[in-house]
């Protein structure tokens, strides 16, 4: 019953789940590429803002940050359908041994330092560390959208500031982008990585159920 309490009521809260998930799930190769990209990102932009004169027009910077955001708004949602319809369709469909078998299988950390866990509770980890990040972006395109529509009130306010504060404003939006382009390359990083991490626990358990299946282990029992 200790190790149940361990494996599968460890985390209190969402963002205690999410610190700790952190910890086991994320990738350095994947961060490290979106960091890299959304510099890249930023170094041609502010070239191309600040001393192209052709694409000096500012109206041009939020139109291409809401087309980001509608494109991150159907990749999110759809990929968002599909995990949670996969994920439920996989507990609904496993078997209480399995299940078992998971939560009784260390999960194999490549990582030093860390405290082991079971497959079960980093195929945990890893549905909702993509899930929280997923929603996120998901939420904060969304709230781009409805709050900077194209020809809304905004503009008002953004023309003032544009024309008060020119190179400041081009910053801004240059920042918002890059952070947002990169996180939205690596949100598709964390597919992978989600993936990855539920074949692993899956053949884990099958390892597992083999062992006890085979006859080695069956002489043993009957001796």
């Amino acid at each position: 019953m200790n190790k149940i309490n361990n494996e599968i009521f460890h985390d209190k809260s969402m963002p205690g789940l999410y610190f700790e998930a952190r910890k086991y799930v994320v990738s350095k190769s994947s961060v490290y590429f979106s960091i890299i990209c959304a510099f890249l990102f930023f170094s041609m932009a502010l070239v191309g803002i600040f001393f192209t004169h052709t694409i000096t027009d500012f109206s041009k910077i939020p139109a291409a940050i809401r087309s980001e955001a509608s494109l991150g708004i159907s990749y999110t949602s759809s990929i968002l359908g599909f995990l949670v319809s996969g994920f439920a369709l996989f507990f609904a469909l496993i078997d209480k041994s399995d299940a078992k078998k998971l939560v009784y299988t260390p999960y194999p950390i490549k990582k030093t330092g860390l405290p082991e866990i079971s497959c079960m509770r980093m195929t945990l980890y890893s549905f909702m560390y993509v899930f929280i990040h997923y929603m996120s972006f998901l939420l904060l395109c969304l709230i781009f959208s409805l709050f900077f529509p194209d020809g809304g009130p905004h503009r008002y306010i953004t023309t003032y500031l544009y024309k008060e504060h020119e190179n400041i404003m081009k910053l801004i939006c240059l920042l918002f982008m890059c952070f947002s382009s990169g996180w939205f390359l690596y949100i598709v990083f964390l597919l992978k990585s989600f993936i990855w991490n539920l074949y692993q626990s899956i053949l884990l358990s099958i390892a597992m159920g083999c062992m006890e299946g085979s006859p080695d282990n069956t002489e043993k029992k009957n001796s």
